[in-house]
């Protein structure tokens, strides 16, 4: 559940862990899925494709979970749903995962997430 900060509720029931990207984006590497992390410093997505823009900055070495390094030469917004659009997400190329960072997702949204055993 996501609760926005002027109350209102929103049950999500997997439209990020498990989306089908409203942009038609399905079926590129690991476009399918979204990972909520909360260990996660930032945003990574592994597909251009999932970007709605972006543009290229000075390269950032980034420490991957796997503790690989890699270099970040692009950044950008991602469209998840009409209501759920990202900004700051790294490009990572060489990944397979998209990585949601939980608590810049709370903040972008000015909501709270709360994990129960039924309800995610």
């Amino acid at each position: 559940m996501i609760q926005n900060s002027k109350g209102k509720e929103k049950v999500v029931n997997n439209t990020i862990i498990n989306s089908s990207i409203e942009n038609n984006n399905i079926g590129k590497k690991g476009m399918n899925y979204w990972i909520l992390e909360t260990g996660a410093t930032n945003h990574m997505a592994c597909s251009i494709f999932a970007f709605i823009n972006y543009y290229k900055i000075k390269p950032v070495r980034v420490k991957l979970p796997n503790n690989q390094n890699v270099t970040v030469i692009f950044v950008g917004t991602v469209f998840l749903t009409k209501d759920i659009i990202l900004h700051d997400f790294l490009y990572i190329l060489d990944f397979m995962l998209n990585i949601i960072f939980v608590q810049r997702l709370m903040k972008s949204l000015k909501c709270q997430i709360v994990f129960t055993h039924d309800v995610c």
